[in-house]
This record gives structure tokens, sequence and C-alpha cells, in this order.
């Protein structure tokens, strides 16, 4: 099994994607300084937020949204008309949007 990848976007005025190996909480800081005040697209990670980047604006990707909604509709009985099926159909409309 592959160790945890840990992806930065930041818009600043060049947006930038940094790869690190790990999920140490030290990479956003060896990437970042305290004072930066763009956005930081990441997978919600606890030790990438806003204790290390107090002014930055911190973004979600929908793969990481869609999650919780896929697992609700798994376990529904009645899956038509549930609103997570709901979600579930518009963010398939969207990956099939972004895939073509």
């Amino acid at each position: 099994m592959e160790p945890s990848r840990s992806i930065f976007l930041s818009s600043t005025a060049k947006p930038t994607c940094t790869y690190a190996p790990t999920r140490s909480g030290k990479v956003i800081s060896d990437v970042l300084t305290p004072d930066y005040t763009g956005a930081v697209m990441c997978d919600g990670y606890r030790g990438y937020g806003q204790e290390q980047l107090p002014k930055a604006t911190f973004g979600s990707c929908l793969i990481h949204i869609r999650r919780p909604f896929i697992e609700l509709v798994k376990g529904l009985t009645l899956k038509n008309n549930a609103q997570a099926t709901q979600a579930v159909k518009l963010f398939s409309r969207v990956f099939h949007k972004e895939k073509t």
C-alpha cells in the first residue's frame, strides 16, 4: 500500500501545486508562511488548517465532499428519491462534465 500523499493548491498570482510523500503538518509550513492570505485546496486533513495558516481560505475537493453521500446512499433502503441520492446524481453530472 502506498504512503499518504499531500497536494496543496494555492491561488497566488500563479496557482501552484505541491506534492509531498507525507501528510505531516510540517509540509504546509515548508510550503507557505503563516501570513499567506490566498486559497488552499486540500482534503480537509486537520494537520493543514487555520492553526497553521490563520489568514488563508480553505477549500475542499468535490470528491471528498461526495464520499459521505455515497456512504449514506449505501445504507438506504429506499434510495430513489432520497436527498443523498440526488446529491450523488448532481456530483456525477459534475464529474461527467469534467471528464468531457
